[in-house]
C-alpha cells in the first residue's frame, strides 16, 4: 500500500463544475461543495511510503501515531 500525509484541507476551484466530456457548465457543484463540506473538498498530501495503488483500492484513515 502507499502512506500518505494530509497537510490539508483545500478550497475546490470553478474548474469542478465543468463536464470533461461537454465542457457544459453546472455551478450546482460548487453550491453543493459549500454547503455540504464548507467549500473544502481537496486534499494537500505527501507520500510518506511509496506503493501502487489503482481505482477502486480501498483507503483507511489512520491517526497520526498509527501511520
Amino acid at each position: 500500500g502507499v502512506i500518505a500525509s494530509v497537510a490539508k484541507l483545500r478550497s475546490r476551484c470553478v474548474m469542478t463544475t465543468y463536464d470533461p466530456d461537454t465542457q457544459e457548465q453546472d455551478l450546482s457543484v460548487l453550491r453543493r461543495i459549500a454547503s455540504e463540506f464548507g467549500g473544502r473538498m481537496a486534499l494537500d498530501c505527501g507520500v510518506l511510503g511509496g506503493g501502487r495503488i489503482a481505482v477502486g483500492d480501498p483507503v483507511e484513515l489512520l491517526e497520526p501515531e498509527e501511520a
